[in-house]
């Protein structure tokens, strides 16, 4: 199974990553358990700039971390966020 966990807070440290860490942590103690966690503040995501080249190639022409994570969260069996 593969779970990933999305921190969109800028903290690091702060209340929501350390929620999300709990969760990281139980699900560690499940067998065959995939984990990815991701930091939003340390991703190169750039600002969408509205030309909706997306719609008709199926993807963006800004090479970034999104499309990393959009195939990510595409091919995962949960979503924590």
């Amino acid at each position: 199974m593969n779970i990933v966990i999305i921190n969109g807070s800028p903290r690091k440290k702060g209340t929501t990553a350390n929620i999300l860490h709990s969760f990281e942590e139980k699900l560690h103690s499940y067998e065959d358990v995939n984990i990815e966690y991701f930091d939003l503040i340390d991703l190169d995501i750039k600002t969408c700039s509205g030309c909706c080249g997306c719609y008709r190639t199926g993807t963006c022409y800004m090479k970034d971390d999104a499309e990393m994570l959009s195939e990510k969260i595409s091919c995962c069996d949960g979503l924590i966020y």
